[in-house]
């Protein structure tokens, strides 16, 4: 992934991408935990809307992986496809969530 001097350029960039994209994805995982255990209506909202919050921030960092070229699009697509399909279906859950309560 990083070729050249460890100190270039792109490999700066690919470890703080990578880091950032770790941070949001298991951040994710674990506020998704949490929501399954709210306690009221607007508790769920809430705490779901920090999980698409999170979950679009890390479609953020793989698209920011291809913009720069650091990873092709075809090595992420499928990744991608998950994770967009993942946003659709939270994001559906929010909408009805909110007009539940």
């Amino acid at each position: 992934m990083c070729s050249g001097f460890p100190g270039s350029s792109p490999c700066l960039r690919s470890s703080y991408f990578g880091k950032q994209l770790i941070r949001s994805s298991s951040s994710s995982a674990a506020k998704y935990r949490a929501v399954r255990r709210a306690r009221s209506q607007n508790e769920f909202f809430v705490k779901l809307s920090i999980v698409v919050e999170e979950l679009d921030e890390s479609l953020f960092w793989l698209e920011m992986l291809i913009f720069t070229e650091i990873v092709s699009e075809t090595r992420l697509s499928d990744l991608m496809n998950e994770g967009y399909q993942l946003l659709k279906i939270l994001s559906k859950a929010r909408s009805s969530a909110n007009s539940g309560s």
